[in-house]
């Protein structure tokens, strides 16, 4: 940069405007443009680090080019320098505005409260990036009890949140929370839900927070369902976690129309409409539309109170003389699943997982046209469904 920058950060008096100001003034245009969306709340403190760092690289390099200044101020070196490199601090924000007011100074008018947009910049985390901070839980519920013990997880993790939030990586703090928690349970003589609070807790202290908030969800709210029955308080353990499941675009889930026609179907005779299951299905609601995302509740079998059954189900169609499968359909939590259509004449299965019943999943319509088709479950269970329009 061929302007003193010195003299004016520290207030000294302005010169006349310099031949570089008019660049000085785009550089300085470009900068507000691009941090712009910084102004807004709800960047995690890394992401938020790196924008800054790639918005100021153009003005340092520009600023400590060919012509370098000699700034004496070691302050405002080293804060342009930590910001610059991605790891600045709310505390190092000072500089550019520092670096805006000397370029001001040299008669770039446009580089005027050059940091206006930088005032969003979450804190760091105080205890460190994978340090949760020291918590105390006094559980209201009696000590010694299901109850307390997971009381005590749900508002330990609940209490690390703001630093998650601003990007503390607390995965394995979690993992070892779930299992303090599986290991006082299974001391009171509890094992239903026990193996998916393992899983639970492998998944945190394998994966990074997103990915394991998403595969770990599921399985939590598993074990939130089967150890409620020992204690209503473990049903709220899908309380620790604040993870909301994106629904799939629609585009992605209701899958290929064509495989209607491909597949010879039409809607099912009168006698085909019923349904005799040993395992009661239900869908919620129904008749359905097309490309809807449906619940589908699964009962137990009369001989059983709890079984298993697989992540997928099967669609079916009538095609004159039998039922033929055209589209399989996943099992979601919050969501319906993917719906993955089928080639006349191919075999094809999906890979999945065990899932225990009774339970209640959610499953997403295919784009079929109206009329009535059969839904079935792992061991042959079916139910049929009347699709009332198209999606």
């Amino acid at each position: 940069m061929a302007v003193a920058l010195l003299a004016a950060a520290c207030g000294g008096s302005p010169v006349a405007p310099a031949p570089e100001a008019e660049a000085w003034n785009a550089y300085c245009l470009v900068f507000g443009d691009t941090t712009e969306p910084l102004s807004a709340h709800g960047l995690d403190y890394p992401t938020y680090q790196q924008r800054v760092a790639d918005a100021l690289q153009p003005l340092l390099e520009k600023a400590f080019g060919e012509e370098p200044v000699g700034l004496d101020d070691q302050d405002l070196l080293f804060a342009l320098e930590r910001l610059g490199a991605g790891v600045g601090t709310p505390d190092d924000l000072w500089a550019v505005d520092a670096l805006g007011d000397a370029l001001v100074a040299e008669g770039a008018a446009g580089c005027a409260s050059l940091g206006q947009n930088l005032t969003a910049m979450p804190a760091p985390p105080p205890h460190g990036w994978d340090v949760p901070p020291e918590t105390h839980i006094d559980s209201a519920f009696p000590a010694g009890s299901a109850a307390a013990a997971c009381d005590v997880f749900i508002l330990t993790v609940n209490s690390w949140m703001d630093d998650i939030a601003n990007g503390a990586q607390l995965g394995p703090s979690v993992a070892e929370e779930a299992d303090t928690l599986r290991v006082a349970l299974q001391g009171l003589g509890i094992v239903a839900g026990l193996d998916q609070l393992r899983l639970v807790g492998e998944k945190w202290a394998t994966l990074s927070w997103g990915p394991a908030a998403e595969e770990g969800y599921p399985l939590l709210v598993e074990a939130a369902r089967l150890l409620a029955e020992a204690a209503p308080r473990c049903g709220d353990l899908v309380e620790a976690i604040n993870y909301e499941p994106e629904p799939i675009a629609p585009t992605t889930t209701i899958g290929d129309p064509s495989v209607y026609w491909a597949f010879d179907c039409r809607t099912a005779p009168p006698e085909e409409r019923t349904s005799v299951s040993s395992v009661p299905l239900v869908l919620i609601p129904d008749p359905v539309t097309a490309g809807s995302m449906v619940a589908l509740e699964i009962g137990a079998r009369e001989s059983r109170t709890e079984d298993i059954t697989g992540s997928w189900a099967q669609w079916r169609c009538w095609n004159g003389s039998g039922w033929v499968t055209t589209h399989l359909l996943e099992f979601g939590w919050e969501y319906g699943g993917r719906v993955v259509p089928g080639e006349l004449g191919v075999t094809w299965t999906i890979g999945g997982v065990g899932l225990a019943t009774p339970n209640t999943f959610w499953v997403t319509i295919p784009n079929v046209p109206p009329g009535w088709y059969r839904f079935v479950v792992e061991g042959g269970d079916y139910l049929a469904v009347e699709v009332i329009e198209s999606g």
